[in-house]
């Protein structure tokens, strides 16, 4: 499982709950996060924690898997993702679909 996506919706939680590790989580996420979670943030990650108000609201982009968006994917990618079409249906030849 991606590691995100296990602890942003905790961060979340915690920080509806909990207005000084909010301020914290604000103030410092890396190292809120190694305290608190006891996961790392790689140093060349920069965290930004945007907070919402009544008159802003944000939509956070996925980045793009590619610097280049219609480039060639890896053999790894394909790997990944490789797979094969199965025909569930068994048909007579009077099948229509």
């Amino acid at each position: 499982m991606n590691l995100r996506k296990e602890i942003e919706p905790k961060l979340i939680e915690m920080s509806l709950k909990d207005m000084d590790f909010r301020k914290r989580l604000i103030d410092n996420p890396a190292a809120v996060i190694i305290n608190e979670m006891g996961v790392a943030v790689s140093e060349s990650v920069t965290l930004k924690i945007l907070e919402e108000d009544p008159g802003t609201i944000y939509l956070v982009l996925p980045r793009l898997a590619s610097t280049e968006v219609d480039s060639e994917l890896t053999d790894a990618e394909l790997e990944a993702v490789a797979g094969g079409y199965v025909n569930d249906y068994s048909c007579s030849p009077m099948c229509f679909y």
